[in-house]
């Protein structure tokens, strides 16, 4: 089975688990902190990775590094996806919840790119005028780029939207090249 399928199948029971329990919130957390945990630690990736290393010390590392941290529900979670054999897919698992937890509750994620970085109005602007459109609420994130020249690039789910100077200078120097008139 391909491991988006596992990802998918893993993150949904995680998901219907956490709502019957009525822990959603709470996992969402933990979900999003076993990301940043993994990430930002080298040793944690080749723990998961190793095949040297059996199961069941996986397992109680696992425990004892997230036992205070997490609910119970994540804890088992991760448990049993290390008793599977699929601790390498953790990482892909827990970000396939967050989707998920996501479109469950009708947020999309949309970020937005300038020269400057936006004020707080600006910011609220935007993201109302995108949850107007959409119907849905916004999660944004802002980021600063000096090649823009000015405007802005704004991207939510499958749309992208870019408004920089410097695509519109491509524009006019491709009509300005198409309409050149050769002797």
């Amino acid at each position: 089975m391909k491991s988006k399928q596992l990802n998918e199948r893993y993150a949904k029971a995680l998901l219907e688990l956490s709502l019957e329990t009525g822990k959603l919130e709470t996992v969402f957390a933990d979900m999003q902190n076993l990301i940043t945990i993994i990430n930002e630690s080298r040793e944690l990736q080749l723990l998961l990775q190793s095949p040297v290393i059996r199961n069941r010390k996986k397992e109680k590392i696992m425990s004892a590094i997230f036992k205070n941290r997490f609910e119970e529900l994540s804890l088992r979670f991760i448990s049993i996806i290390v008793r599977k054999n699929r601790e390498i897919l953790l990482r892909e698992i827990a970000q396939t919840f967050i989707e998920l937890y996501r479109d469950y509750k009708g947020i999309i994620k949309a970020s937005f790119c300038t020269v400057v970085p936006l004020t707080n109005d600006e910011k609220k602007s935007v993201v109302d005028l995108l949850e107007n459109q959409t119907g849905k609420k916004i999660e944004l994130s802002e980021s600063s780029d000096k090649q823009l020249l000015g405007g802005f690039i704004m991207k939510w789910g499958d749309m992208q939207y870019d408004a920089t100077l410097r695509s519109k200078l491509n524009k006019i120097r491709k009509e300005v090249g198409n309409n050149r008139i050769y002797e």
